[in-house]
């Protein structure tokens, strides 16, 4: 531009041709530049829109996933809850070859996929809950962000196995309870039976 600049300031200061024509090629030396220029800018502007659409791409896919887990949360706090089906929406989602969750004891509560892992050993991403279970993932290494949401994941299978230990608990002891009236009502009736004979006599 400064070359333009001043090229065009001596031509119209030039008194013959010579000096003419180099003041012209200087001119022309600083178009070429300010072309150049030009053209850097826009392919620095072009490369710039194009790295934000697809960061906004990369953060649109992750919130669809992260929304896709958290509405499957949502279903299974409305009905029967299944761990096998939570599990199986986090491989599918996060493209893992084999997902388990391991109890506190470390025993497999549930595994689905080609390849679940047994232990933390075999597995690629491990996540602990709160109460000291596991959830192991086998397949692509996860970032941080997905991490997290696995973290809640997690927490959300324990929530499951809790709730599942608590329906066993509650129909263990109903069975106990039908149980028991049965011999109530069997004793009473026998007892009935007992003292009609001794009440004739």
């Amino acid at each position: 531009l400064i070359l333009f600049t001043v090229g065009t300031v001596i031509a119209g200061f030039s008194t013959d041709t010579n000096m003419l024509i180099a003041v012209r090629v200087v001119q022309g030396i600083g178009v070429g530049g300010l072309m150049s220029l030009v053209m850097i800018a826009v392919a620095i502007a072009v490369s710039l829109l194009v790295d934000t659409s697809a960061r906004r791409h990369r953060q649109a896919t992750q919130s669809g996933r992260d929304a896709d887990l958290l509405t499957l949360f949502a279903r299974a706090a409305l009905r029967a809850p299944n761990l096998e089906a939570l599990l199986e929406r986090v491989r599918t989602v996060y493209t893992q070859d084999g997902v388990s969750f391991l109890g506190g004891d470390r025993t497999i509560l549930g595994s689905v996929g080609e390849q679940p892992p047994g232990s933390e050993d075999g597995a690629t991403t491990a996540i602990e809950t709160e109460p000291g279970d596991q959830l192991l993932l086998t397949g692509p290494r996860l970032t941080g962000h997905d991490r997290k949401i696995l973290a809640v994941v997690a927490d959300h299978a324990s929530a499951l196995v809790r709730n599942q230990e608590l329906a066993q608990v509650a129909a263990d002891s109903q069975a106990v309870t039908e149980t028991d009236r049965l011999r109530r009502s069997l004793l009473s009736a026998v007892g009935h039976d007992l003292r009609t004979p001794l009440a004739a006599a």
